[in-house]
């Protein structure tokens, strides 16, 4: 989410204005459909919906530090201060999905995992870009005002998107449709003209709660709300700082982002193939090498990600979560990877990347002290001689103990009864060895 505004619609000589709310409804449509969006509503600027909820949201603390997002709350809660006299609200819809053709990257290789919608050109570019190009039109054509935003100004999208008939906002505050799930990304643009609404998006989540279980860092306290704080994404992008340690072992291999509430969305189980060109994935970005990626430098870091979502993070935002998740992982060499970035002098000098650092190595160590341990125990059950043999072998060497101990007690000088005996015992201790290791062997055969 971005902060900046776009304040300065551009204000052409006006056209001819449609009387007709409906008619003049139906050709803005028709134009943004022309122009490359996906799906277009519209809404009566009147009420601001969610307006309350996203209120009690902020007072209970879960926006974390995106404080911007408490500035300016009151023309967030009426687009009248945005827009003055605006009297429609026009919700744009964009695919981003890939259509399931790349899938999940395993959290134990040596893979990372960036968001979707991260993997293309930053999605602001693309639609402001369009944006603006069709009020430009609008204003040619139909006359009017209008101001447009992508999640950069005073406007609460996804309310607007509901009530606009868009796509409701589901229990993990995505907008999701019906027709083609939550991969999509939003516009809004205000206008003057009075607009024919449509039908608001109705709910369908029902009883399903698989996004919230889905959740590794819990960051929904309740349905239909989310705790930045805890959401890999806030963490992965807008938290400058330090993660505490029991949410870095929960952030896997992710290290921009997270689709996890999305990707187990029954909404999402056929994800629509991305239209737009410019929002489709480089290859570069899609599951990358963390060996590759703790090797940037902040030169290398702006080369690889032009034009980018992932450029929001930093530099070193996005090499904080590269160390976290080589210490999520378990190749052979991770540990190799983080010594090396360990001696580095900038690392050396920065408190946050070092501590970060030293605990992602503490929690490599101790993964590999576990999976060697583990691999003890499972060797010494595989070669563990079981069954009554090994009862009877107890049994017999407890019994040739006893009368090798009274007969050297009763006559030390009897050579010929307790020797023999000895060599006796060992013949019959080996041979029932051999045979219990040898039916120990059919039965592993056997499976």
């Amino acid at each position: 989410m971005k902060d900046p505004e776009n304040t300065s619609p551009e204000r052409k000589e006006p056209g001819e204005t449609p009387q007709d709310p409906a008619g003049l409804t139906g050709d803005l449509r028709k134009l943004l459909l022309e122009n490359g969006f996906d799906r277009v509503g519209f809404a009566d600027a009147g009420s601001t919906p969610g307006a309350d909820h996203f209120r009690e949201w902020l007072d209970r603390g879960y926006a974390g530090n995106m404080d911007y997002l408490a500035r300016n709350t009151e023309r967030r809660q009426d687009v009248q201060k945005v827009l003055e006299g605006a009297r429609g609200v026009i919700v744009t819809a964009m695919h981003y999905g890939d259509g399931g053709s790349v899938g999940i990257a395993n959290p134990a290789s040596d893979r990372a995992e960036i968001s979707s919608y991260a993997r293309g050109t930053d999605y602001h570019r693309i639609i402001e870009k369009r944006l603006k190009s069709c009020c430009r039109l609008l204003r040619e054509r139909f006359a009017g005002e209008y101001r447009y935003y992508v999640d950069t100004g005073p406007v609460l999208e996804k309310a607007w998107a509901q009530k606009a008939g868009i796509g409701w906002i589901g229990k993990n505050t995505c907008s999701i449709d019906t027709d083609n799930g939550s991969y999509f990304f939003l516009g809004v643009i205000l206008t003057t003209h009075a607009v024919e609404p449509d039908p608001p998006a109705l709910d369908h989540c029902g009883s399903c709660t698989l996004c919230l279980e889905a959740c590794p860092t819990a960051a929904f306290p309740d349905p239909y709300v989310l705790d930045a704080r805890r959401c890999i994404s806030y963490l992965t992008i807008e938290e400058r700082g330090e993660i505490i340690e029991e949410l870095e072992e929960k952030m896997e291999n992710l290290v921009f982002g997270c689709d996890i509430c999305q990707e187990v969305c029954p909404w999402n189980s056929e994800p629509r193939v991305r239209d737009e060109p410019g929002l489709a994935a480089r290859e570069e970005n899609i599951f990358p090498r963390l060996s590759e990626l703790v090797e940037l430098t902040p030169e290398s870091f702006s080369e690889r990600f032009p034009q980018s979502p992932i450029r929001r993070a930093g530099f070193r935002g996005f090499l904080r979560n590269v160390i976290i998740a080589l210490g999520n992982s378990s190749p052979q060499n991770a540990l190799e990877h983080l010594n090396q970035l360990g001696r580095r002098e900038s690392i050396r000098k920065d408190p946050l990347l070092k501590r970060t650092l030293e605990r992602a190595r503490r929690r490599l160590m101790e993964k590999n002290r576990v999976e060697r341990s583990g691999k003890i125990r499972e060797e010494f059950k595989r070669t563990k001689i079981q069954g009554p043999i090994p009862t009877a072998m107890a049994i017999l060497s407890v019994l040739a103990f006893l009368v090798f101990w009274l007969t050297w007690i009763t006559d030390k000088t009897n050579y010929g009864v307790w020797i023999p005996g000895v060599f006796l015992y060992i013949f019959l201790m080996t041979f029932l060895y051999h045979l219990a290791r040898k039916k120990q062997a059919g039965k592993r055969e056997n499976k």
